[in-house]
């Protein structure tokens, strides 16, 4: 048990205290140590003593009012406690999303950039073919010009070959015809 003794600030008198919140008075001197404190003093004494007990309640009071005050401080910071470690929570859980989203989004960016490479080298495919197509039927409209102008010698061959196979069977006709008149 803890005793302490509140001096006050007039007399030296005081109040103990054995228990916070607790305050007792000094008993009265007994008549065998009276040899040192009057009957007057001791009066004095008690009206001081009274006065400290009236400031031992105030302080009692308030230090009711302090206690009830930090209970409720302990009971905010409890709540408040746990808020944070909700909040907490939920930042890291945020920020494990904001993590996984940004890879993701890496990853799509990545996948954008081959897509672009790739659209690039069939871009630059498509056009090289583009030209061989081109160049393929530029010979080709050569080729069908060549074929057309074969095809009218080949008519004109055969057109010629027909005259010249008429002229020759009307050539042999009348060399026929003369045999069989000398005949």
């Amino acid at each position: 048990m803890h005793k302490s003794v509140c001096s006050l600030a007039t007399g030296g008198a005081g109040l103990l205290v054995s228990e916070p919140g607790e305050y007792k008075l000094p008993q009265p001197p007994s008549k065998a140590d009276d040899t040192s404190t009057s009957g007057g003093d001791w009066q004095k004494e008690k009206v001081l003593i009274r006065r400290g007990s009236r400031k031992g309640s105030e302080w009692k009071e308030k230090a009711e009012n302090l206690e009830l005050e930090l209970q409720q401080c302990y009971k905010a910071q409890a709540r408040l406690s746990e808020q944070l470690v909700v909040e907490v929570a939920e930042s890291r859980a945020s920020k494990a999303l904001a993590v996984e989203k940004e890879a993701g989004l890496t990853k799509t960016q990545n996948e954008l950039t081959q897509a672009r490479d790739e659209c690039s080298c069939l871009a630059a495919l498509l056009e090289e073919n583009t030209k061989g197509l081109d160049l393929l039927i530029s010979e080709n409209k050569d080729l069908k010009a060549q074929l057309e102008e074969m095809k009218q010698r080949a008519n004109s061959a055969e057109a010629e070959n027909r005259m010249l196979v008429d002229r020759w069977m009307l050539q042999k006709m009348q060399d026929a015809e003369r045999l069989n008149e000398v005949v």
